[in-house]
């Protein structure tokens, strides 16, 4: 077993890491290439963010996986609810909302990569609500409960936001043509007939995360369900349909509890104190100390480090951005790496299963010879890029 919590501080500093390089490295002038306009290498930061929380997300799925974070379990509770507000964040400032063709293509390189970190950060969130449930799931058997649930209810109200998430439904959207589009494994495709009659992943794992979350025994302890929090929770009794029940028989429970809710006073358990004003005081609480303590140490040089961090992606074509270009090419279009991340390589252009791959630079997918050639006026720029480098 890998050490996680190395894991997680690393997950910490990669996400702070990315922070600093977008938001420093924009006000310093980039020295290119007039061969090379994208910046091929700053796209390629957006991913090993993602990557690790990917990873993470398997291994929390098991609960020896939950044990070993025990540590450092308060860092990564701040870390996933910081990602699940940046989704609201994002689904509020129009991500959802579709772009024409005419729109992608106009694109300059800065708002092809502004686009790109808001799917990173997109992608990242909607995995975050796996971890969450998982931590909700095993706090009790890693040992974890009592230090993690003032932070579930008290601090951050998560059960609130993962309402607010299922009334958003931010794994579907539309696009410029008015077909509905899902969104699996980091993409977004035309569903079938048969993903619209399924429960979507992540609305299933948001959903048995509220369950998780509102059917704890230590709710009463440290979660007041006020008027407003009632009103939100009994909004989504209608949601949970037979249909739906059908598929994940577990969140009966939760329907049994949203009814109970509905038609009674549960804020009347609250006051069951036995003359204690506060139940749920929490007398010493854990706090997170990974990016506190990271942005303590590197507060003042913020800049300086982004500055320095520039050396290391410059596109010049000499021969170490050359390697540099053909290993990040190696890592992240292997059949491993595919299998890993979706189960499976993705059309580039309409989002089913592709067989094929661009012979010139080796990096994008496609299910047949119609797309490569709708795709190409748009691949072209990357292309030409890859191959001059991996040449």
């Amino acid at each position: 077993m890998i050490n996680i919590c190395i894991f997680i501080y690393s997950i910490t500093l990669l996400h702070l890491t990315t922070y600093f390089h977008f938001n420093f490295t924009s006000q310093i002038p980039i020295t290119v290439s007039p061969t090379f306009k994208t910046p091929l290498f700053r796209k390629s930061i957006l991913y090993h963010e993602a990557a690790a929380i990917g990873l993470l997300e398997t291994v929390l799925f098991h609960e020896d996986g939950a044990q070993c974070v025990s540590e450092v379990a308060i860092d990564l509770i701040h870390y996933t609810v910081d990602q699940l507000t940046a989704l609201v964040a994002l689904i509020n400032n129009g991500y959802l909302k579709p772009l024409s063709a005419k729109e992608l293509d106009s694109e300059t390189a800065v708002e092809e990569l502004e686009r790109q970190k808001r799917d990173l950060q997109f992608d990242i969130s909607m995995r975050c609500i796996s971890i969450v449930r998982y931590l909700a799931e095993h706090m009790e058997v890693a040992g974890i409960g009592a230090s993690i649930s003032t932070n579930l209810y008290k601090t951050y109200d998560v059960p609130s936001i993962l309402c607010h998430l299922i009334q958003l439904q931010p794994w579907r959207k539309v696009n410029d043509k008015g077909d509905i589009q899902i969104f699996n494994f980091g993409r977004w495709s035309k569903p079938s007939a048969e993903d619209l009659s399924q429960l979507h992943r992540s609305e299933a794992q948001l959903w048995l995360c509220l369950r998780q979350l509102l059917l704890e025994p230590r709710l009463p302890h440290h979660y007041t369900i006020d008027e407003c929090r009632r009103s939100s929770f009994c909004s989504l009794q209608a949601k949970i349909t037979d249909a739906m029940l059908d598929q994940v028989p577990p969140l009966g429970d939760l329907k049994m509890f949203l009814c109970r809710l509905a038609v009674g006073d549960y804020s009347s358990l609250h006051n069951r104190t036995n003359g204690v004003k506060n139940p749920g005081c929490t007398l010493i609480e854990v706090v997170p100390q990974i990016k506190k303590s990271y942005l303590k140490e590197v507060h003042k040089r913020t800049k300086s480090l982004a500055k320095a961090q520039l050396e290391h992606f410059k596109m010049d074509g000499s021969e170490s951005s050359r390697n540099m270009a053909k290993k990040l090419l190696e890592s992240y279009t292997s059949d491993a790496a595919l299998a890993m991340d979706s189960g499976g390589a993705k059309c580039a252009k309409c989002g089913d299963k592709a067989s094929k791959k661009c012979s010139r630079c080796k990096t994008e997918w496609y299910c047949g010879r119609e797309c490569q050639v709708q795709q190409w006026p748009k691949h072209k720029e990357i292309c030409d890029q890859f191959s001059s480098l991996c040449m």
